[in-house]
């Protein structure tokens, strides 16, 4: 138990045996206590390494069994000395020690273990599921998408009306900088860029309450009518009858104005293609290549029927199942949404209230909480060559400035996307644009791990930008973009061939990403296909 919060010892366990010449040879070798692998394991090592002859094989075990056991007893007892100590000078409280046994026998032991409590997100998540899969389903759909419209409107007004103040304010400063020197000085222009960010600031802050107090509103009255809906379902034994809820959205959808629903589905070119893997007993997998945007897949679009289309209803219908799907999201070292895509991913979040789950900055707030604890953990411990978990010498404090690093993955989950249930952002750099990565790019081993997570958390199906970019730029010529798709592939049917090892038997879905930038009269999917 006191094995991560001790450090380890290194001791030199000596051999000494005799050749087949009669010669005395001696073998000194450092041993790491505790071992972090089996006794027998790391003899045989030592055998491997230094050549030992086959005769002293038994004997180097033997002797390397006793040693360890003697150096394992006296670090045991040196360690628990020093929790006496502890205890006895009040650096380590005992109720903490108690609680921490307590913990680890809950955790450990299934009859210490406590009951499972049912939450109210989970009595939620049980009642949106039946009547997802019931005639409820369009009226469900309906109510969101009219919750959508009245959040993305009130979005676009707070954007319309920043706009025009950032507008009227860039006018401002330029009259005032013109008459620098003339009728105005250099303290009065600070004073008015002070001003000019006091103003948005203010705006955003009224703007944000009205946000959030419509969200909170509108997940409120929906998780009500989902519990009233749910239990009028029941009450008639599962028959299906015209509720209030449908009157409201009846009325919520005539009242509503035409010209701020009416949006049109942006279509995608794509080519579909089906392919077995594995060495005897092969698997059956969907590969699709489709040119859009990342965040067409994520952006719910309401048009005035508020009939949801076909990407929508799937992704309702199996928000709680074992068919999710997710996506590849590319984005910076930085834990925010400020800038690039993760700006636009935001947006495309706070268009439409989240019902099921927290929203994506509380989210991106706990994976910032465990930044730390992850920064403080590379700092104590490395990887040896082997692929053991070893401590380091490094100094334990952690860093002033927990950073990700490329390879990276993070995970948000939500259900107000279009096409998506789970986003895997993974941290990437200006490397990524090089034309010469090989497969051991941290990014690409990045996407191993996204296709284990999912073989592992029932994601069934997930796109990948094929580039590893969302954006094309000039250097992405033809060839740049042949030999990116070629490596991409290659890697991603090794992934796939070792999903049998990760347990996973079904079949998959891969869609491969491409920007819209990389279609034009001279380029077409065919080029980049498998």
């Amino acid at each position: 138990m006191f094995y991560d919060t001790y450090n380890c010892t290194n001791s030199e366990f000596q051999f000494t045996f005799n050749d087949i010449l009669g010669r005395k040879c001696e073998l000194t070798a450092p041993l790491t206590i505790p071992l972090q692998t089996n006794v027998t394991e790391f003899a045989y090592r030592l055998v491997k390494d230094f050549d030992i002859p086959c005769y002293a094989e038994n004997v180097l075990i033997k002797s390397l069994e006793l040693f360890y056991a003697e150096k394992l007893d006296e670090w045991h007892k040196t360690n628990a000395r020093e929790i006496v100590e502890s205890i006895r000078s009040g650096k380590i409280s005992v109720d903490e020690l108690a609680n921490n046994w307590t913990q680890s026998f809950v955790e450990e032991h299934v009859e210490f273990a406590k009951a499972e409590t049912i939450t109210n997100e989970d009595v939620f998540s049980e009642m949106y599921h039946t009547l997802i899969h019931s005639p409820s389903l369009t009226t469900l759909l309906a109510q969101e998408n009219f919750f959508a419209v009245s959040m993305e409107c009130l979005v676009r007004s707070k954007d319309t009306e920043l706009s025009e103040l950032q507008a009227n304010q860039a006018l401002e400063m330029e009259e005032t900088v013109k008459g620098l020197g003339v009728t105005t000085t250099d303290e009065k222009v600070n004073a008015l860029a002070v001003k000019h960010l006091e103003d948005i600031q203010m705006l955003e802050s009224k703007w944000e309450s009205e946000i959030s107090a419509l969200r909170e509103a509108q997940k409120r009255t929906f998780q009500d009518q989902v519990a009233r809906v749910h239990e009028e379902y029941h009450t008639l034994g599962g028959v299906f009858t015209p509720s209030s809820l449908d009157k409201e959205v009846y009325a919520s959808e005539h009242s509503a104005s035409s010209s701020d629903l009416w949006t049109t589905n942006n279509t995608c070119l794509e080519e579909s293609f089906t392919i077995h893997l594995g060495a005897q007993l092969k698997q059956m997998h969907n590969l699709r290549l489709l040119s859009a945007g990342v965040l067409d897949l994520c952006h719910i679009k309401p048009n005035k029927t508020f009939n949801a289309v076909p990407q929508r209803l799937q992704t309702a219908m199996s928000l709680y199942s074992n068919n999710l799907c997710g996506l590849v999201l590319l984005v910076d070292s930085r834990v925010n949404s400020y800038t690039g895509i993760k700006r636009d991913f935001a947006r495309v979040c706070r268009s439409s209230t989240e019902f099921h789950f927290t929203g994506l900055e509380d989210q991106l707030e706990d994976v910032r909480d465990l930044l730390s604890k992850v920064s403080l953990w590379r700092t104590t411990t490395r990887i040896t060559d082997e692929g053991r978990v070893v401590a380091s010498n490094c100094d334990s404090q952690s860093p002033k400035v927990a950073m990700l690093r490329p390879g990276d993955v993070y995970v948000t989950r939500h259900s107000n996307l279009a096409e998506v249930h789970v986003v895997f952002h993974v941290v990437t750099d200006d490397s990524i644009r090089s034309g010469d990565i090989s497969s051991r790019h941290p990014v690409i081993l990045a996407l191993r791990n996204v296709l284990k997570v999912a073989c592992l958390c029932d994601i069934t199906t997930v796109t990948m930008p094929l580039l590893l970019v969302h954006e094309m730029s000039e250097e992405m010529t033809m060839s740049w973009c042949l030999k990116r798709a070629e490596l991409i592939y290659k890697c991603i049917k090794g992934f796939m061939i070792e999903m049998a090892s990760w347990g996973g038997s079904e079949s998959r879905t891969i869609q491969f990403l491409v920007p819209k930038a990389n279609l034009n009269d001279r380029i077409s999917l065919s080029r980049l296909s498998l």
